[in-house]
């Protein structure tokens, strides 16, 4: 069995940032002091968690937009926040995110267009947050399915937001990330500064190559398919009830008479 020995904290540190993969991350989420650490070291965790479900885009792209985030939070759970998908906080939140008093909410939004992701954003910033101090922070998720350019995207988002005259509105690009954006405006029920990042999740997947292009053609096919397998699914217990009133039916009719024998 092998023993270490450290002479201080710092060594630790070092030595599980070598060691073990995130390593250092642990001692970051314990190290949290303030609110705003709370929120800087979510967000890196946020991003490593996206980073590796976009590595697997062929099979992400078109899921519901709840898999998604149950995925994200499952992930952060393991990476021990306290963290929850549909918890009750002034209606069903998509994903909150507790450290004693701190609280941290997204909302999660599949891009089908502006406006529809700018409910989103009106969902998270006038129903779900309080917008008081330790509070005053959240994330707007962003699925990209069938929208390439994330880059592009963005900037699109960012220029709609930028329209719609919110008081003290603020908006840059994230300096952690080519694609988030940072904005930040008066709360309304508060009166104090409401940080939001907008985070997107590349999810768009369209391979050119041969063996690319039949693998997307069987999950269209796939996806086509589902509607019918669940009609089928739902129609069976009709069709299970249906057998004992049939079976029924049968046994009331007269047996049939025994043939008479020539004489």
């Amino acid at each position: 069995m092998c023993t270490f020995t450290f002479s201080s904290i710092k060594e630790v540190r070092a030595f599980a940032a070598s060691t073990f993969p995130g390593g250092d991350k642990i001692f970051k989420r314990a190290d949290v002091a303030t609110y705003e650490d709370f929120v800087e070291v979510l967000y890196e965790d946020i991003d490593d968690i996206i980073r590796l479900l976009e590595q697997n885009r062929e099979l992400q792209n078109g899921l519901p937009e709840d898999v998604t985030t149950i995925q994200l939070v499952t992930n952060l759970r393991s990476r021990g926040y306290e963290a929850h998908h549909d918890l009750k906080i002034n209606g069903h939140t998509d994903i909150s995110v507790t450290r004693g008093t701190y609280l941290w909410i997204g909302e999660a939004k599949k891009h089908n267009s502006t406006d529809y992701v700018y409910e989103g954003f009106l969902q998270l910033t006038t129903r779900y947050s309080t917008g008081v101090p330790d509070q005053n922070a959240g994330g707007l998720l962003i699925y990209l399915h069938t929208q390439p350019n994330t880059v592009g995207v963005m900037e699109n988002w960012r220029n709609h937001l930028a329209g719609k005259g919110l008081p003290n509105y603020t908006a840059a690009k994230c300096p952690k990330s080519v694609f988030a954006i940072r904005s930040s405006h008066t709360h309304e029920t508060t009166g104090l500064d409401f940080y939001v990042r907008h985070i997107p999740l590349s999810l768009y997947f369209a391979p050119m190559d041969k063996s690319g292009v039949k693998t997307r053609a069987r999950a269209k096919a796939a996806k086509a398919a589902k509607p019918a397998a669940k009609a089928a699914k739902a129609a069976k217990p009709a069709a299970k009830a249906a057998k004992p009133a049939a079976k029924a039916e049968v046994a009331a009719k007269p047996a049939a008479k025994p043939a008479k024998a020539s004489a």
